[in-house]
């Protein structure tokens, strides 16, 4: 997750990152993603699976580009 800005592979925010990998509503995660943490702490590190981030930004439709008109 970056820290500040934008992620430097996708140029996705961390706010939109975070809605990728979480669960609410019942639906299932788009990306795969883990913390890391030591055992009695609340903070940590997460960690987005980077080939489950782009299988899935390559599996969407790419709408807003067309091919020229005949």
């Amino acid at each position: 997750m970056p820290k500040n800005g934008r992620c430097p592979y996708t140029g996705l925010t961390r706010s939109f990152l975070y809605t990728l990998i979480s669960d609410s509503n019942g639906f299932p995660t788009r990306v795969r993603s883990i913390s890391l943490r030591q055992r009695g702490q609340t903070k940590g590190v997460r960690l987005i699976s980077y080939d489950s981030l782009m299988s899935y930004l390559a599996s969407l439709p790419s709408e807003g580009i067309s091919g020229p008109e005949e």
